[in-house]
C-alpha cells in the first residue's frame, strides 16, 4: 500500500424535506503517488442524517433525578437514544440535552433542534439541594420515523405536542436532588522539604535527624484543604506512633498549618501521616505522606593516632576496631573500615591480571580481575577480595556504595594508572555511561580498598605505613581519619635450623681447590679465607656458598620453607672435599739391588699407593625463621692456623633485628668451627724414594765429626734423595739421613751404605735434636741400599838395597815399603826368609785406610846370605797385589860401614805383581838423594812429613812437615774405621813446620792415623793417644 493524503471536501446541503432524512452529503478525495511519480485520486462519501423525530420511545424524561457535589454531573436530564448508524454496531447512540451546569448542549441550527433550560432552587442546607428544572425542546425539522427496537426508552415522563411533518414541541419537567458525599480535597504539601521522593506512591520527606538521632525541631508538613460543596471545618494529622495533631488555618498562605515540634526519633521506617479533612457534611478527605527521618550528619571518626604493629609472620592485619578510638554517630554507625592510602601502589601489582571492557563508544576500561570473584591469585589479592565479599554480604546499608566504589577505584587505576588508555575525566564519562553509574563523584572519593583488616608486610617493617579509617552511617555518610602504623619486629631472631657448626675439611682442599674466583681471578679455597679475614664481601659471600650461611625464610601454606618471594629454600647444601687422602696397594715392577746375587734385579711387587679423591659432605644450610626480612647478619672469620695450614678457621655470625632503635643487645651469636686437617699420615709412598744404587768407586767419605752421613760419590745430590709429590701446602716436612757402611767380602762389593731416610711431619709434632733416634717422631722410614764398587788393584813398593853390610851379624835392619791404591788400603802380609829355608819373620799388621802409605819394617838375626821379602797387600775392595825383593847380608866388615844401608848407591824398582789376574800398571815410589830423617815421610820432591813427638802422647803432641815451596797444606786425622775427626789447613811457606795437636780437640783414644796433603804430595803416619 501507498501512503495517501487528504486534498478536498465537496458537500452538498439538503434542504428540510419529510420525505427524506438526509441533511448533506460530503464528498472527500484522496491523492496518493506511485513510486514511477504517476499520481492517482481517491474518493469517500459521507451521509449526515437527521434525527428522527422526538417521541416518548426515544426521548428519556424522569420525574426526578440526583447529583452529587463534587461527583460526575454528566447523564443529568433528559436525554435522546438512537438506533447506532453503523447497522453493524450493538450500542446505542445517546445524545444528552444538558451540560454538567444545566445548561442545554450546543446543537447546531441546521439540526432543526433547539433547547431551553428554565431552573428554580428550593430551600435546603449545603448537603442537600432541590432545584426544580424544566427543559423546552423545540424540533423544526426531523427525518424519518424511526424504528427503536432495542434502543427504545421504554418510558418517558415529557409532554408532547405537534408531529406530523409539524413542528414539535416537548417539555420535560423534572426534580434535582443534589447531595453532598464527597469529601474535602486534602494534600501534604512538602515542596520546603530538602529531599522528597514521590516514587514509592506516598510522598515522602527526609528530615535530618539531629546531634541526638531525634527530629526534635520537625513541624509536620502544612497541608492544603478544599471542599467544592460544603465548608471544611477540621483538618488533623495522625502520625504513627504519635497521635493526632490539629491544623489551624492560615488565610495568607491558603493551607493549614501545625506549629508545634514533634519530635520523631531516627529509626529505619518512615513515619507515615495521615492527614484528615472534615467538611460541613461530615464528609472526610484524607491524604496520605511520611517523613523519614534521615541521619544527614557525618560519624565523628576518633582513631588512634599512631600505632604498633609488631609482625609474627611474613604478614600481619591490624583490624580497624583496633585502630578505632571511640568513633561515633549522631544515631547508628554501620561499618567501620581501614585501609592504607598507599594500598594500590604498594602491594599486591594491581597493575597485572587486567581485564578489558570495551564499551559502544569503544573506549577501553580496564579492571583487576580480583574485581570478579574468584579471580584473585596472590596470597593478597585473595585477602581483598575476602574483603569485598564481606562488604558485599553484608546486611548493612551503603554495602553496594562502598562496593561499587572498590570496583571503580580499582578499573580507574588500572585504566587511567596502568594503562594510561583514558585521562581521569574521560574515565569518569566512560564509566558512568559503561555501567550505569550516577553518582562517579562520589565513588572516587569514597574510593576502594577498605575492609575490615588492614595488612602488612615485611616490605613495610620499620616503617610508618599511613592509613584511613572510614566511618560510615546507615544512611551512608562517611568520614574518614588518618594515622601512622609504625611497623615492628621487636622479636628476636629465632634459629629454624642451625647451620654446620663444626666441619673437618682436609686441609688440602684449602690449598688445592681453585674453583674459586676473587676479582675476577681464579684463586684457592685459602685466599678466599685469607680475603675473608680483611672482611672483602666477595670473598665472605663464597664462604656462605661454600659453607653455607644463615638465610631468612618463612613457611609456605604448605609448610615449605621459602624465600620471602615464596621461593623453597634448600635446607642443604653440597660441598667437595677434593683433599681427601686414600691408600691402596697395587702391582709395580720394583728394582733392588739383590746382595744374595750380587746384583740389581727387578720384580713386580705388591706396594702401597697413595691417592687423592672427592669427597661429597652434605651440610646442613643454616636457616632463620624470619617473620620479615630486616633481620641483620654480618659474619667475620678468623683462623687459628699453623704454619702447616692446620687448625680451626671460625666463622663467626652475628644477628639481629635491623630496625632504627631497636635494642641488639639479645642479638644471637652463633659460630661455624671448621677443623683443617691432614686425612692420612706421612707415608713414604708419598715421595720418590730413590733407588737402590751401584758406585763405581772408592770408600766412602764422611764429613768431620759427622758419624751418620756418608758423601762424597754417595752424596744425594749425586745420587737422588726423597722428593714429597703430595704436596699440599699443608705439611713442614723432616727428612733425616742416617747411613751405615757395611765391608763386605762376599762378593765384589767393597762397601754397603744402609741409608736409612726418616721422614717426619712438623705440623704433626716439634722438631728436636736427634729426632730420627725417637720412634714416636718418625712417620716413616725408607732404607735405601748403595754399593761400593773397587776392581783396581793395589801396588807396594820395596825400599831396599841389594846388598847391607852389617858390622855385627844379628843387627836389625830396616827395610822400607811404600804402599797406594786407588781408595784405601787395608792390610798387607810380608815375609823375610833365606831362599829354600823357612822364613825368618812373617807379619800381617794392616795399613792405613788411605790411598798411601808407607812401612817401616824391622830384622834382626840375621847373618852372610840371601834374603827373599815377599809382600801381599790388600785394600779395603779385597783386591790384592804381591811384590818381592832379594837383598845380600854380608856380616864382619868395616865398622864404618855399621848400620848403613847404601840405598842411594843401589837403589832399584821392585814392583808389585797382582795378586789377582788383571793388568793394572804399578806406579813407584822413589826416594831422594841422601838420606831422609828416620821418622820422615819424603818422595824426593822436598816434601816431608815427620812423626808426631811424643808418641804415644797423652795431652799433646807436635807434627812437623817441610815444603819446597809456599802453598796450601792439609793435615787431616782419622780413626781406624777411616774417619775423618779433625782437619788443619792453612798456607805455609817453604821450608820446615810444626803444628801442635790436642787430645781435647779430637775427643778420641787409641791409633790414629794423620795425613799432609798438597797439591803435588800426599804422606800419612800413625800416631797413639794414650787413654
Amino acid at each position: 500500500p501507498m501512503p495517501s493524503e487528504y486534498v478536498a471536501d465537496w458537500i452538498e446541503v439538503r434542504e428540510c424535506d419529510t420525505n427524506q432524512d438526509t441533511a448533506k452529503i460530503i464528498y472527500r478525495q484522496y491523492a496518493a503517488i506511485a513510486k514511477d511519480g504517476t499520481r492517482g485520486i481517491g474518493h469517500d462519501t459521507f451521509y449526515v442524517l437527521r434525527l428522527p423525530p422526538l417521541s416518548a420511545a426515544n426521548l428519556f424524561c424522569a420525574e426526578m433525578d440526583t447529583i452529587y457535589c463534587g461527583g460526575d454531573r454528566e447523564g443529568v436530564g433528559p436525554y435522546i437514544v438512537l438506533p447506532p448508524a453503523d447497522a453493524l454496531a450493538s450500542d446505542c447512540d445517546t445524545i444528552f440535552l444538558l451540560n454538567e451546569d444545566l445548561s442545554a448542549v450546543d446543537i447546531s441550527p441546521k439540526c432543526g433542534f433547539s433547547i431551553k433550560v428554565d431552573s428554580l432552587p428550593f430551600s435546603g442546607t449545603t448537603c442537600n439541594r432541590l432545584t426544580q428544572v424544566e427543559v423546552q425542546i423545540y424540533q423544526d425539522c426531523y427525518g424519518a420515523e424511526d424504528v427503536h427496537g432495542s434502543c427504545a426508552v421504554g418510558s418517558s415522563d415529557a409532554v408532547f405536542s405537534g408531529g406530523m411533518g409539524e413542528p414539535i414541541f416537548a417539555i420535560c419537567s423534572f426534580w434535582l436532588i443534589e447531595l453532598d458525599t464527597a469529601p474535602p480535597v486534602v494534600a501534604c504539601i512538602l515542596d520546603g522539604y530538602a529531599e522528597v521522593d514521590t516514587t514509592g506512591g506516598i510522598p515522602t520527606a527526609t528530615v535530618d535527624a539531629g546531634p541526638t538521632c531525634t527530629s526534635s525541631n520537625m513541624i509536620l508538613p502544612p497541608v492544603v484543604a478544599a471542599d467544592s460543596c460544603s465548608d471544611v471545618i477540621q483538618v488533623k494529622a495522625i502520625v504513627d506512633t504519635l497521635g493526632s495533631f490539629i491544623y489551624d488555618y492560615d488565610p495568607i498562605a491558603g493551607v493549614y498549618r501545625n506549629s508545634l515540634h514533634v519530635p520523631l526519633p531516627f529509626r529505619d521506617e518512615p513515619y507515615v501521616i495521615i492527614i484528615e479533612a472534615l467538611d460541613a457534611c461530615t464528609n472526610v478527605g484524607r491524604d496520605t505522606c511520611a517523613v523519614v527521618v534521615r541521619d544527614i550528619t557525618s560519624p565523628t571518626v576518633v582513631n588512634h593516632p599512631s600505632l604498633n604493629i609488631d609482625l609474627s609472620d611474613k604478614q600481619g592485619f591490624l583490624r580497624a576496631s583496633q585502630i578505632d578510638n571511640g568513633t561515633t554517630d549522631n544515631c547508628e554507625l554501620g561499618f567501620v573500615l581501614a585501609r592504607r592510602t598507599d594500598w594500590l601502589s604498594s602491594w599486591p601489582d594491581f597493575c597485572d591480571s587486567l581485564r578489558l571492557t570495551v564499551t559502544p563508544a569503544d573506549d577501553s576500561i580496564w579492571c583487576h580481575k580480583i574485581v570478579d570473584p574468584g579471580m584473585a591469585i596472590s596470597d593478597l589479592e585473595v585477602f581483598y577480595r575476602s574483603m569485598m565479599d564481606s562488604i558485599q554480604m553484608s546486611t548493612l546499608a551503603c554495602s553496594d556504595l562502598l562496593l561499587d566504589a572498590w570496583q571503580y577505584d580499582l578499573c580507574r587505576y588500572a585504566t587511567v594508572v596502568c594503562k594510561g588508555s583514558l585521562s581521569q575525566d574521560e574515565f569518569d564519562v566512560a564509566y558512568a555511561a559503561e555501567f550505569g553509574v550516577t553518582n562517579v563523584a562520589e565513588l572516587g572519593q569514597i574510593g576502594g580498598g577498605w575492609g575490615v583488616e588492614v595488612p602488612f608486610s615485611c616490605v613495610d617493617a620499620c616503617d610508618s605505613v599511613p592509613i584511613e579509617l572510614l566511618a560510615m552511617d546507615s544512611w551512608c555518610n562517611y568520614s574518614t581519619g588518618w594515622a601512622k602504623v609504625l611497623v615492628k619486629d621487636d622479636n628476636p631472631p629465632s634459629v629454624a635450623q642451625a647451620l654446620e657448626d663444626y666441619l673437618e675439611v682436609s686441609c688440602a682442599a684449602l690449598n688445592l681447590d681453585t674453583i674459586y674466583t676473587l676479582g675476577g681471578n681464579q684463586v684457592t679455597l685459602n685466599d678466599i679465607v685469607q680475603a675473608a679475614e680483611a672482611g672483602e664481601a666477595e670473598a665472605l659471600a663464597a664462604l656462605d656458598s661454600t659453607f653455607g650461611t644463615y638465610v631468612k625464610a618463612w613457611t609456605s601454606p604448605t609448610g615449605m620453607l621459602v624465600d620471602l618471594d615464596g621461593v623453597p629454600i634448600p635446607e642443604e647444601l653440597t660441598f667437595i672435599d677434593v683433599g681427601l687422602c686414600r691408600s691402596d696397594q697395587v702391582t709395580r715392577r720394583v728394582r733392588y739391588y739383590d746382595r744374595d746375587l750380587g746384583m740389581m734385579v727387578e720384580q713386580d711387587s705388591l706396594v702401597d699407593r697413595y691417592f687423592r679423591e672427592d669427597k661429597t659432605l652434605m651440610l646442613q644450610q643454616g636457616i632463620l625463621d624470619a617473620e620479615c626480612a630486616n633481620i641483620s647478619c654480618t659474619q667475620s672469620v678468623t683462623s687459628d692456623l699453623d704454619d702447616c695450614g692446620l687448625g680451626v678457621i671460625t666463622r663467626t655470625f652475628t644477628i639481629w633485628k635491623s630496625c632504627p632503635g631497636i635494642d641488639t643487645s639479645d642479638a644471637l651469636v652463633l659460630t661455624q668451627e671448621i677443623l683443617l686437617k691432614n686425612t692420612c699420615a706421612l707415608k713414604k709412598e708419598q715421595f720418590i724414594l730413590p733407588q737402590d744404587t751401584i758406585l763405581y768407586t772408592c770408600l766412602p767419605e764422611r764429613e768431620i765429626g759427622d758419624l751418620n752421613h756418608i758423601n762424597g760419590a754417595a752424596d744425594p745430590d749425586s745420587i737422588g734423595a726423597p722428593v714429597y709429590i703430595f704436596e699440599d701446602g699443608c705439611r713442614n716436612i723432616g727428612i733425616a739421613r742416617v747411613d751405615e757402611s757395611v765391608t763386605n767380602s762376599a762378593d765384589d762389593a767393597c762397601f754397603f751404605i744402609y741409608r736409612t731416610w726418616y721422614f717426619a711431619d712438623w705440623c704433626a709434632s716439634d722438631s728436636i735434636g736427634d729426632w730420627w733416634t725417637d720412634e714416636s717422631l718418625v712417620s716413616d722410614s725408607f732404607t735405601q741400599v748403595i754399593v761400593f764398587r773397587d776392581s783396581i788393584d793395589p801396588v807396594c813398593t820395596v825400599l831396599m838395597p841389594d846388598t847391607i853390610r852389617l858390622s855385627v851379624c844379628g843387627q836389625i835392619i830396616n827395610p822400607m815399603v811404600a804402599f797406594a791404591d786407588d781408595c784405601a788400603l787395608r792390610q798387607f802380609h810380608y815375609s823375610f826368609d833365606t831362599i829354600g829355608d823357612a822364613p825368618i819373620k812373617t807379619g800381617s799388621p794392616f795399613l792405613m785406610p788411605t790411598p798411601t802409605d808407607t812401612v817401616t819394617l824391622e830384622v834382626f838375626m840375621l847373618t852372610n846370605g840371601r834374603y827373599t821379602l815377599d809382600i801381599l797387600v790388600t785394600d779395603h775392595c779385597g783386591n790384592e797385589s804381591v811384590c818381592k825383593d832379594t837383598v845380600v847380608i854380608e856380616c864382619d866388615v868395616s865398622r864404618q860401614a855399621a848400620s848403613q844401608m847404601d840405598m842411594a848407591a843401589h837403589e832399584k824398582d821392585v814392583n808389585s805383581e797382582k795378586g789377582v789376574d788383571d793388568d793394572h800398571s804399578i806406579s813407584r815410589l822413589g826416594r831422594p838423594v841422601g838420606d831422609p830423617p828416620s821418622n820422615a815421610l819424603l818422595d824426593g820432591s822436598g816434601y816431608m812429613l815427620h812423626q808426631n813427638r811424643p808418641n804415644p802422647f797423652e795431652y799433646n803432641s807436635v807434627v812437623g812437615f817441610s815444603i819446597p815451596q809456599s802453598e796450601e797444606v792439609n793435615i787431616s786425622m782419622y780413626d781406624v774405621q777411616g774417619r775423618l775427626l779433625r782437619n788443619y789447613q792453612g798456607t805455609y811457606g817453604k821450608g820446615y813446620h810444626e803444628l801442635e795437636i790436642n787430645r781435647n780437640e779430637l775427643d778420641v783414644t787409641g791409633i790414629l792415623y794423620y795425613r799432609m796433603t798438597t797439591k803435588a804430595f800426599t804422606a800419612t803416619r800413625k800416631m797413639i793417644i794414650s787413654p
